[in-house]
């Protein structure tokens, strides 16, 4: 069966409009309302030749609106490109707006072979970062024809944005010591999912869409040539992998979700549909400049002869290790994974093998039992939990989630 997470629009009778109209044409205005959507203002709606996409239905559900851009002039205001009429009957008549249209957006399109209205469409999020956006969503109930023609609309976004942040702690709390570093070459998401049906009300996940890995800096997937950065951490309390500059890199944009995580405390490794946290990396102190990993592959002690020396490689090597997480990822949320490295957990051993920089798994072999804890026991990370742009939460949504199996 499909497992479902229900996304359920919370409309009070406030947010209906029940006002008499002497505007003869339907003009739908983000700028009357509040929006919830900083990731993208009203410039962005505004200054999009594509404006943001509305499907509307009567209250017999039969569609007035099928699927059409309304785009903003600074002469006209917002407009279709052909003026629709406010019905005289009808009502209560339903909106639904998009913001970037599917025309342009690479996370959805639409399916009307599917489905007979538009706003019903498979949502896929692209698991490279890179190519992510923003997907924001409007929906508004008119209970009549507006004074002024112009109903308003308060945008918010569908997805969920998650980011990650280390912390060169011990079990005492902060390290302090500037030769104590943390060097990751990689971290990601494995067996989240990417894509699901959004049907205005509610979004749904089924069968039809295959769980996916997604990369938060740098990747998993070997290079052929040249080497990932690793990034540096040292003294650091939630220091983040980018600079505040590098803007949208800093995060994920995730499908609101409550996945099965991986129990790492069944002494087990994750199961082909548990989502876990993955990472390369390793570690330096003052003591000891190997003391997780190696700077150089030719100081482990089984390098002469071996494939890498063969292949005259003597940079870095990592550990592949993993974390389970908490998860009910809410859409228009922030989620931030601090990792404490060591700390109490320094995660736990998915491969009894080294990484080169490349990404590539090597033939020298870490001392220790596969599905070991690397420090300590605590291998869950929790999240800290804010609205959109940290501050205080602003929705017009409540959620409520189901899920009956994946």
């Amino acid at each position: 069966m499909a497992a479902t997470a229900l996304l359920t629009y919370s409309c009070t009778t406030s947010e209906e409009e029940n006002i008499l109209s002497t505007q003869d044409y339907i003009s739908l205005n983000p700028d009357m309302a509040s929006t919830y959507a900083a990731m993208m203002d009203l410039d962005s709606l505004k200054n999009d030749n594509n404006g943001f996409f509305v499907h509307a239905e009567m209250n017999d559900n039969s569609t007035y609106i099928y699927g059409e851009n309304h785009v903003y002039d600074a002469k006209n205001g917002w407009s279709f490109s052909t003026p629709y009429p406010w019905p005289a009957t009808g009502y209560p008549m339903t909106f639904y707006a998009y913001y970037p249209a599917p025309s342009v957006s690479n996370l959805y399109s639409l399916c009307s072979e599917c489905f007979p209205a538009p706003y019903v469409f498979p949502m896929m999020i692209p698991t490279s970062k890179e190519d992510q956006e923003d997907l924001l969503f409007a929906r508004k109930t008119a209970n009549s024809k507006p004074d002024s023609g112009e109903l308003p609309l308060d945008f918010v976004h569908i997805l969920s944005k998650v980011n990650f942040t280390v912390s060169t702690t011990d079990a005492l709390g902060p390290i302090s010591d500037p030769n104590h570093k943390v060097y990751v070459l990689a971290v990601g998401f494995c067996n989240l999912y990417a894509g699901s049906w959004f049907w205005g009300d509610n979004i749904e996940f089924g069968p039809c869409f295959t769980p996916q890995d997604f990369n938060y800096f740098n990747s998993f997937e070997p290079l052929s040539s040249g080497a990932y950065p690793e990034k540096e951490f040292a003294d650091a309390t939630n220091a983040s992998f980018y600079s505040s500059g590098d803007g949208q890199k800093e995060h994920l944009f995730l499908l609101p979700q409550e996945p099965d995580v991986w129990d790492v405390t069944s002494g087990a490794g994750p199961q082909p549909d548990e989502a876990y946290i993955k990472m390369l990396y390793r570690l330096e102190n003052s003591f000891y400049n190997d003391s997780i990993g190696y700077e150089f592959a030719s100081n482990h002690p089984d390098y002469e002869d071996s494939d890498l020396e063969a292949a005259g490689y003597d940079g870095p090597l990592y550990l592949l290790v993993g974390y389970s997480f908490d998860a009910t990822w809410v859409s228009g949320t922030a989620y931030s994974y601090n990792i404490p490295l060591p700390g109490g957990g320094g995660g736990i051993l998915l491969d009894t093998y080294f990484y080169d920089n490349q990404g590539n798994q090597t033939d020298l072999a870490f001392d220790c039992n596969l599905y070991d804890h690397v420090f300590g026991s605590s291998c869950k990370l929790a999240s800290a939990v804010y609205d959109w742009d940290y501050k205080a939460p602003k929705k017009s949504f409540d959620f409520v989630t189901t899920r009956t199996g994946r």
